[in-house]
């Protein structure tokens, strides 16, 4: 059975980037896509996903919110961030709210978001 997965950002090239990356490899399915939290919040509620990677720049709201969102709808829903930041506190701050993972955007997303999908499904940070 395919891992279920919903991208979130506000910049359409992410999402296809991303998207692609995914659909590159048999196991996961893309079961949707949203650039602003009101249509995450209905994409995680109609698609199940067992991932949401999610931009720390999700329109209309910030990330420590979104996540907050995200947990009250799906509290075991495991959640990446890709964000552009290399805060630590910010970080720490996510991981305390119940992220999974953090990727750094400047990384290469064709090796690294694969990998963190699975890290994070074996209950790994």
């Amino acid at each position: 059975m395919a891992i279920r997965i919903v991208l979130a950002d506000d910049a359409d090239l992410v999402i296809e980037g991303a998207q692609s990356v995914l659909n590159a490899d048999h196991r996961f399915n893309v079961v949707g896509t949203a650039r602003c939290m009101d249509d995450l919040l209905k994409t995680i509620e109609a698609g199940y996903p067992d991932v949401v990677v999610l931009s720390e720049w999700i329109h209309n709201l910030d990330i420590l919110s979104a996540v907050e969102s995200i947990h009250t709808v799906r509290p075991n829903l495991k959640v990446i961030v890709m964000g552009g930041l290399a805060d630590g506190l910010l970080i720490r701050d996510l991981f305390s709210a119940g992220v999974s993972g953090y990727l750094y955007k400047s990384d290469d997303l064709c090796e690294l978001l694969v990998t963190a999908i699975d890290t994070v499904l074996l209950d790994r940070p």
